[in-house]
């Protein structure tokens, strides 16, 4: 269950955050490994679980499991980071997620280790922000 309302933010104001001068906005790409090896937005990072951590976490995940890097951990931590974008394939809204899907698991343990960033969800997800702003991944 989401602990907290998350609202979507549009490809162009993704693409607002992602040319400012600081780096302060962390995308995290929810999509399978081989999606995000295809092509993914700039700087994003891949989010995902394997079954058993999945089946072992029964929603219970750490950042440790979201964010494997352990500088862009800190960095979250620390709130470094002013914004978290999540994304998947496509989806238009939070209400089209599956519960127990990477998405909702990674935007669940967020919630629980707050850090101070605004944290969006992508609205139309990869597809949508890949067909707007192609030269941005």
């Amino acid at each position: 269950m989401v602990i907290m309302e998350v609202p979507t933010i549009d490809s162009a104001s993704l693409r607002g955050l992602l040319e400012g001068d600081d780096p302060d906005c962390l995308v995290l790409d929810c999509r399978s490994f081989f999606s995000f090896s295809s092509s993914h937005i700039s700087g994003s990072s891949n989010v995902r679980f394997s079954t058993i951590v999945r089946r072992r976490a029964r929603g219970g995940l750490g950042l440790e499991h979201i964010l494997p890097n352990e500088d862009t951990r800190n960095r979250l931590l620390s709130g470094e980071y002013q914004s978290v974008v999540f994304l998947d394939d496509r989806s238009l809204e939070m209400g089209e997620v599956k519960k127990d899907g990477t998405l909702m698991l990674a935007v669940n343990a967020l919630c629980r280790n707050p850090c101070g960033a605004r944290v969006f969800f992508l609205k139309g997800g990869f597809e949508t922000f890949s067909s707007e702003f192609p030269e941005m991944c």
